[in-house]
């Protein structure tokens, strides 16, 4: 699922939030027979809890030092996605009352390019934008602000050492006296299903399986 619109990087979380809350309402009051197929009545009930106090929010530099205060383990003191993996998501949120965990402003230079930066007040840079870990699982949705001016965007071409000719189109949609900033998310469907039925392949929930015979469905 994708979406953009001209939203700042609140709205646009606010509306990842809604989003997630909607689906959850619409499985517990139309979908509870199909659920009790998968879940018995504690995982249903967490989710119920889910809805009702769905997230728990955190900076990249303060998830860090959680893991750090909770491993004893001093790599967490570097300010890097490099020790942030599979095992610290799942981790994080059981360390947050099992809850689905928004980290946000990763590093600048660790994340996609068309991030806008946000105001750390120095260093480290960080980027404006925030990932949406389901509980027991893996980021489900990413989300953030776009750059909105051309210099900015300059900027990130050199530091990320852009082929000008391929993200011209960037730039120049920057230069529009109708261009406003926006901001978008993206949900891995499949992961979301995963992490609501607990199942504990994602291949289990894939709606159109690829084989190695085929790259179509």
């Amino acid at each position: 699922i994708e979406y953009e619109g001209q939203v700042d990087k609140s709205r646009n979380e606010e509306i990842v939030e809604e989003l997630l809350v909607s689906i959850l309402d619409r499985l517990l009051t139309q979908g509870r027979d199909e659920l009790e197929h998968f879940l018995d009545d504690d995982s249903i009930t967490h989710l119920a809890d889910l809805r009702d106090d769905p997230i728990r929010e955190v900076s990249f530099a303060q998830a860090l030092e959680l893991l750090r205060e909770d491993t004893g383990d001093e790599r967490y003191e570097e300010f890097t996605e490099a020790h942030f993996g599979y095992w610290e998501e799942v981790r994080l949120t059981e360390i947050l009352d099992e809850k689905i965990v928004k980290v946000e402003n990763f590093p600048l230079l660790e994340v996609p390019f068309y991030h806008a930066e946000a105001d750390n007040q120095g260093e480290p840079r960080v980027a404006k934008n925030s990932d949406f870990i389901w509980p027991h699982y893996r980021e489900t949705v990413g989300t953030g602000e776009r750059i909105a001016t051309v210099e900015a965007m300059n900027e990130k071409a050199d530091l990320f050492n852009l082929p000008r000719d391929d993200y011209e189109p960037y730039i120049r949609a920057r230069c529009s006296d109708s261009y406003e900033r926006t901001s978008g998310f993206g949900i891995g469907w499949e992961r979301l299903v995963q992490g609501i039925l607990k199942m504990p392949s994602i291949v289990s929930v894939s709606h159109f399986p690829r084989v190695h015979t085929s790259l179509k469905p």
